[in-house]
């Protein structure tokens, strides 16, 4: 796994311990363990402006996209 930046990608990160994807309880945990950084986010209004709102994050299923005005 690596992160992507802008111009560059990270280090290669090492998963050592995980729920496999098909597992029951898969879904259920990494929604316990993304929700809370998304109502941070949302808490924040960090974010990219888009008109009068901003968008934080673009999340679907174990999609997930965390948005920067800094970009």
């Amino acid at each position: 796994t690596r992160i992507d930046l802008k111009n560059e990608q990270s280090d290669p990160i090492g998963i050592r311990i995980g729920v496999k994807q098909g597992d029951p309880m898969s879904p259920i945990l990494f929604n316990l363990s993304v929700d809370p950084l998304l109502c941070k986010l949302e808490q924040e209004g960090s974010g990219y402006q888009h008109g009068l709102k901003t968008v934080t994050t673009m999340a679907f299923a174990d999609d997930l996209v965390l948005l920067s005005g800094s970009w």
